[in-house]
């Protein structure tokens, strides 16, 4: 009896000891989810050495191999001539497909990025499916019915826009977002951030080489994602920076401390806010004092200074502020989404920033009213929940560590300032005031002492090419840049 008269009499259903050389593989289907590594793929070989296989191999009709590579490798390199197999009758390569991921993904511990790889798998399927029930639907219609349609004219173009069944819900809809994440167990946050994360890596080796740590496990899928967000805010910035130099506003920065900086360009009394995140830690207090002296110096009288905060040492903060002469306004609350902080000394988990928001005398009232809530979110949720809340989507990180997202500054900017206001800001960091201020129209001057921070900044504004590293320390201290 040849192979093909063995594999012809094989019953639907049941188990078989078929010849290994009976068997089709498939490597699209073979990689259609993560191989196990060399560890697991040698304890199932010793296992299967001593015992046999125990679980059977999954055909289809044309005896190709659905399910059971790993099984069907090590019965090659054992050197076995049949193994057990279960034959059923599949309708579509679709439903195969669906078979093989679903078996997986119950049998084996997959982490968050493969199970992320997998679930592009499904979304890819359901996508085909939703093509294929609108060439069935199109079928049926009557008009298809009482014309001269050519049912091979059903696979052209002009019944799909953009490759896709015209007046469909799109497989990337939310209702297939649910669907994937619900059978891959993972959250509908995470599954479009490996949408995105995929669709970056077709054109980064960067990312992709990340993606690949994140599928062994050397990292997870936050962190790729990170990296892609960064990317992503790093170009939408440079973009921005572009379209609003010419707006008639000037901005300059200089690397050093604001301290001494200040008093060789900025006019005492000539500054209408000073807007800035100074560092929170127990060692950076001091630098509360030189904040507090140098905004009652250089402030108009009225002006006001808005500084991020956070609590473990608030009241020094306060009281440095308080000493320098500047008058307290109010405090502003910034809410967080997460993640979130956890200070463990003092047993808590934080969910907001404290923004203060402190004066030089007389007091002069905002122009617009102001909110002192500043929500973490987006744009749309504030709007829908929230009447009056500032809103924010995340810190940027993109260009320093301790990045904040620009949208509280820019709210902050419109309620205390008006266009041609000079806005100074000691702290630079990753640039978010300045970007703010440039965006807006305001005039803008910023310090940073940190010289990798100072030298993105320069990068961004076109003013420095990091390649040819041209300054010197004494002119990077002494360095002025106006754009």
């Amino acid at each position: 009896m040849n192979n093909t008269e063995q594999f012809d009499k094989i019953k639907i259903g049941s188990i078989h000891d078929i010849s290994i050389k009976c068997l089709t593989v498939r490597d699209d289907y073979k990689c259609l989810v993560t191989r196990p590594t060399p560890n697991e793929f040698k304890i199932l070989k010793e296992d299967i050495d001593v015992n046999g296989i125990k679980m059977p191999l999954i055909l289809n009709k044309k005896s190709e191999l659905i399910d059971g590579y790993t099984r069907y490798d090590i019965a090659i390199q054992l050197e076995k001539t049949e193994v057990p197999a279960v034959v059923y009758d599949f309708k579509s390569e679709a439903e195969e497909q669906e078979f093989i991921i679903q078996v997986n993904l119950n049998r084996r511990h997959l982490n968050s990025a493969q199970k992320g790889e997998i679930a592009m798998t499904l979304l890819a399927i359901e996508k085909e499916k939703a093509k294929q029930g609108k060439i069935e639907a199109l079928r049926h219609r009557s008009l298809y019915k009482n014309s001269n349609i050519d049912e091979s004219d059903l696979d052209s173009n002009r019944w799909f826009t953009n490759g896709e069944p015209s007046n469909l819900v799109d497989a990337n809809s939310n209702k297939s977002i649910v669907k994937v994440a619900k059978v891959t167990s993972i959250g509908k946050n995470t599954l479009a951030r490996v949408q995105k994360i995929k669709e970056v890596a077709e054109t980064s080796e960067e990312v992709a080489l990340e993606w690949n740590k994140a599928l062994s496990g050397q990292c997870g899928v936050n962190q790729v994602y990170k990296m892609v967000r960064d990317m992503d805010n790093t170009e939408k910035k440079k973009q921005d920076i572009e379209k609003i130099k010419n707006n008639g506003s000037t901005t300059r920065f200089h690397h050093g401390d604001f301290r001494s900086l200040m008093r060789e360009d900025v006019t005492e009394g000539s500054v209408d806010l000073i807007l800035t995140d100074p560092p929170y830690s127990k060692d950076d207090l001091h630098l509360w004092n030189g904040l507090g002296v140098e905004s009652y110096r250089y402030l108009k009288e009225g002006g006001f200074l808005i500084a991020y905060t956070g609590r473990h040492y608030l009241p020094q903060v306060m009281s440095s502020l308080s000493n320098a002469g500047l008058e307290y306004y109010w405090v502003f609350t910034l809410l967080h989404r997460g993640p979130f902080y956890r200070a463990w000394d003092k047993h808590l988990i934080s969910k907001s920033k404290l923004i203060l928001v402190y004066y030089k005398k007389p007091f002069r009232k905002p122009d617009t009213m102001p909110s002192d809530i500043v929500y973490d979110a987006t744009d749309e949720v504030v709007e829908d929940a929230l009447d009056g809340v500032i809103c924010d989507e995340g810190a940027d990180k993109s260009l320093h560590v301790m990045g904040q997202n620009s949208y509280p500054f820019k709210y902050l900017l419109e309620k205390f300032t008006k266009v041609g206001d000079l806005v100074v800001d000691p702290f630079l960091g990753g640039g978010t005031t300045m970007f703010a201020c440039m965006e807006l129209g305001r005039n803008f001057v910023g310090y940073e002492v940190d010289e990798k921070a100072y030298r993105n900044l320069e990068w961004f504004m076109g003013l420095y090419d990091a390649d040819k590293s041209s300054c010197t320390d004494t002119e990077i201290k002494d360095g002025d840049n106006t754009k």
